[in-house]
């Protein structure tokens, strides 16, 4: 085999407005030569980028989907790892915030509009469900999230909507109102003073019976919100 150079090729790449992927999984996004490679595909023109975020050691500092995609308006992400979640205990007592090292750093993103974010609230409870043990949360991971970007990136001038998409498994009523901080502190979080052009905060709630669902509603920090016009259910 010589080193005669290898034609280039001048063909038009495909050009995606819609990535689903594993990270960090996914490694090979990293490598420049393959992201710029000519028989790869176009993602200039790429709406929204999934993201099954399975954490793993690996710091989620997101540089590699920030090579891919920078521009991208839209970032869904579908929290699959454990450490992102934070416990408390049944008297709203914190036994284990989410690790630093599950954080996924979105701040190198420039031009985030809408940030989907899916997560499960879950309990974990012994004797035939009669005693909690502890139940989970993705909020506060979100609120640091959103804390970084509001620091430290230009998503924090374009950020429009946040989507939340949660899943109660096994809730009880008597927790509901343990959620209040969670709200309080990712209502601070979305203040103007932290993303000007903020609008409205998506909120998709399922697995909740309608008494609950009601109760969750009924959570001074979502009413003032509501009244807002900055908190819709969807």
């Amino acid at each position: 085999m010589d080193d005669t150079e290898m034609p280039v090729s001048t063909a038009v790449r495909p050009q995606l407005e819609f990535l689903h992927m594993v990270y960090p999984a996914v490694l090979a996004f990293g490598d420049p030569s393959f992201i710029h490679s000519t028989y790869f595909l176009d993602f200039k023109q790429l709406k929204t980028l999934k993201i099954a975020y399975t954490g793993g050691e690996r710091p989620g500092d997101a540089q590699e989907l920030c090579l891919v995609c920078p521009n991208v308006p839209h970032v869904y992400i579908d929290i699959l790892c454990n450490s992102a979640y934070s416990l408390y205990n049944s008297v709203n007592y914190l036994l284990r915030a989410h690790a630093r090292e599950s954080l996924l750093d979105l701040s190198r993103f420039t031009a985030l509009e809408h940030l989907t974010v899916e997560g499960v609230l879950k309990v974990r409870s012994f004797h035939q469900r009669i005693l909690i043990d502890y139940f989970q949360t993705p909020i506060p991971w979100v609120v640091e999230i959103l804390t970084v970007i509001s620091i430290s990136s230009r998503s924090a001038e374009t950020l429009a909507k946040l989507t939340l998409k949660l899943s109660f498994i096994d809730f009880q009523l008597s927790l509901i109102p343990h959620l209040h901080i969670n709200w309080v502190a990712l209502c601070s979080t979305l203040a103007v003073r932290n993303f000007p052009n903020f609008v409205v905060l998506n909120l998709q709630i399922t697995g909740l019976p309608p008494s609950l669902l009601a109760k969750l509603k009924e959570d001074e920090v979502l009413v003032e919100m509501q009244k807002e016009r900055k908190l819709v259910y969807i």
